[in-house]
């Protein structure tokens, strides 16, 4: 039965309950409330894609929590002027809320550019206390970025791979200033479950053959989640940057332009059907809860947060330390091999 009321809690907006919220179907320790995220005054944080969806619910969320600072990476312009319209006239904020808010465009396939922008970044501030890796492609047809990798690997991954490394040093540097945890949290999916069995990352061809739309997306987020356990076991755990916590969380299915439009694009006809479960859906606040726990709350790292704030193993594939290794691997040669050096990430 807690089974059946997990995966309704970290899934759906709704619940047959009295009081209509899913999150209150888990055990009472795994539940976890925006309003439990805290004061974060003096903190600094980051956001890629964080003027809409989930992203915009977690920069909404930190500036609510009087976060001192956040950095919103996103391409737009107009999106970021539109979050930023809402961010003024919403009573929850302040009349400063805007004036802490620093965007960024950022295209996360152009990998010197995002690595140009950390550095910015990094001239900018003596610290970085949350990096909340959310900016993603959704279920879409396949498609070559500049660098010949299938588009959806290339922004949701290996685009933040370039950026976690370029900001390590900074994550590093409040750690031992501040003597407090920093926290990186990466946005998967459990549809990473649905990864096909032949994709183990054995082989550059992993980063750019076509599976559909569903497995494309699929296959991204098992390498978000896999990329984070790396993270957790070779930088923090084995190089003693323990205070650098590296978690992947589940956001459950999102009222989100990916889920109402974009799914359109694979799905001309099917994608209505994804429409009819809008009634059902959590909307954007209930989807950052379990990326506001990762980026706030945890100690420990190397964990798959699904909603509200529930541990979960994940597919077997991302727990597989060999596969964590090659995504590593691969992934520090096809970036280098485009001209950008890694310089932090141990490999």
């Amino acid at each position: 039965m807690q089974t059946i009321k997990s995966t309704i809690a970290e899934n759906l907006g709704v619940a047959p309950t009295r009081s209509g919220d899913p999150h209150q179907l888990v055990e009472p320790r795994h539940r976890f409330s925006l309003e439990q995220v805290g004061d974060l005054s003096g903190k600094v944080a980051l956001v890629t894609g964080g003027s809409e969806g989930v992203g915009f619910g977690c920069t909404h969320t930190l500036l609510k929590a009087n976060i001192d600072k956040i950095f919103v990476l996103s391409k737009s312009q107009d999106i970021i002027s539109q979050a930023k319209d809402a961010f003024a006239q919403d009573d929850q904020l302040d009349a400063n809320a805007n004036a802490r808010l620093a965007w960024k465009q950022c295209d996360l396939t152009d990998w010197k550019s995002v690595q140009k922008v950390a550095r910015e970044i990094t001239d900018e501030t003596e610290r970085l206390d949350i990096l909340i890796a959310n900016a993603g492609k959704g279920i879409m047809t396949h498609a070559l970025d500049r660098h010949g990798i299938d588009s959806h690997m290339s922004t949701n991954h290996l685009g933040h791979v370039v950026l976690i490394d370029a900001l390590l040093p900074l994550l590093n540097k409040t750690v031992e200033k501040h003597q407090t945890y920093v926290r990186v949290v990466s946005l998967s999916s459990n549809l990473a479950e649905q990864t096909p069995q032949e994709v183990d990352f054995t082989q550059e061809s992993d980063f750019k053959s076509d599976i559909g739309p569903q497995s494309l997306y699929a296959r991204s987020k098992l390498a978000n989640l896999l990329f984070a356990r790396y993270l957790d076991r070779e930088y923090s755990q084995k190089a003693g940057h323990d205070h650098v916590i590296f978690n992947a969380c589940h956001p459950g299915v999102v009222e989100t332009r990916q889920t109402q439009v974009w799914i359109h694009e694979p799905f001309p006809i099917l994608g209505y059907g994804m429409n009819l479960l809008n009634p059902i859906k959590k909307d954007i606040f209930q989807g950052c809860v379990s990326a506001m726990y990762s980026a706030t709350q945890p100690t420990k790292g190397g964990n798959f947060i699904c909603p509200p704030a529930v541990p979960e193993e994940g597919p077997a594939k991302s727990r597989d330390q060999e596969m964590q290794d090659r995504l590593a691997r691969l992934s520090k040669e096809i970036i280098e091999r485009a001209g950008v050096t890694l310089l932090t990430i141990p490999v």
